[in-house]
């Protein structure tokens, strides 16, 4: 068992209930890693753990309306980038099922959004120009629509990072930002953020000032333990404890059907 997946096994088993989730995943970062170009993943064997995610965000939408969902994690290279582009797209794609066949006009768009200026890499999944984007937005006053962009996938939209010039957690932390979220709310049913890592990275307090709920990912047996310690610790004096933790590149030492019946 590795010693960051055992504490946060016993961080779930503490929380009495609620809201908070932990999904582990064998599958998330460790298919990533072995892929030399970021592109989705259609394989139901893979999509498996995406879909739990997502199934646990739809309920937080529908019971406490939340519609806007920041992925974090540590350090980069941790798999929030792979988790954010699937979890959309298998949100769009639920939509077209019986149960959310009802859904029309704004509620039945999903919007991903690449605030990892320093990193940014959600464009690359669904092949998309990144020329303009949320830096745009920010400090060249770019309309929205011009810099939201339409998927493959029918109702999924990304707004990518965009042309970076410096660092924004001004305009982040203020009134640009602030605007921006507005609008976002009246044209999407939910938007999830793909933020940069926690640690050494004053976007991500610059983002915390007008988004509430955040999931750390977390890569097992890679990420050190104090980093994750120090990552919910740093939320939490935000005021912004993690919603969930999705830990990922999970290593079995046991046959897994096994070991999920333990």
């Amino acid at each position: 068992m590795g010693y960051v997946h055992d504490a946060l096994k016993k961080a779930q088993q503490n929380r009495n209930g609620g809201d908070e989730f932990t999904i582990i995943s064998e599958r998330i970062q460790a298919q990533a890693s072995r892929l030399p170009v970021q592109r989705l993943q259609t394989r139901k064997d893979i999509l498996r753990d995406f879909y739990q995610i997502k199934e646990r965000l739809h309920a937080l939408q529908s019971l406490r309306g939340v519609r806007f969902f920041c992925f974090t994690s540590a350090h980069a290279g941790e798999g929030k980038t792979t988790t954010v582009a699937h979890v959309g797209y298998i949100w769009a794609s639920s939509l077209f099922t019986p149960g959310f066949s009802s859904l029309a006009g704004p509620e039945a768009r999903i919007l991903l959004v690449d605030a990892h200026f320093n990193n940014p890499g959600l464009g690359a999944y669904f092949k998309l120009e990144t020329d303009m984007g949320l830096a745009d937005c920010l400090t060249q006053n770019l309309a929205l629509e011009k810099a939201i962009k339409q998927t493959a996938i029918k109702n999924l939209f990304v707004l990518t990072a965009g042309a970076v010039r410096g660092n924004l957690s001004h305009q982040l932390s203020g009134s640009a930002f602030a605007n921006i979220l507005q609008e976002l709310q009246l044209n999407f049913g939910v938007v999830l953020v793909d933020a940069p890592p926690v640690i050494a990275h004053p976007e991500l307090i610059a983002l915390s000032t007008h988004l509430k709920h955040f999931i750390l990912v977390v890569r097992s047996e890679d990420t050190p333990s104090y980093a994750v310690k120090k990552s919910i610790d740093m939320l939490n004096e935000l005021g912004r404890k993690p919603l969930g933790i999705v830990l990922n590149a999970r290593r079995y030492h046991i046959p897994e059907k096994i070991y999920r019946r333990l």
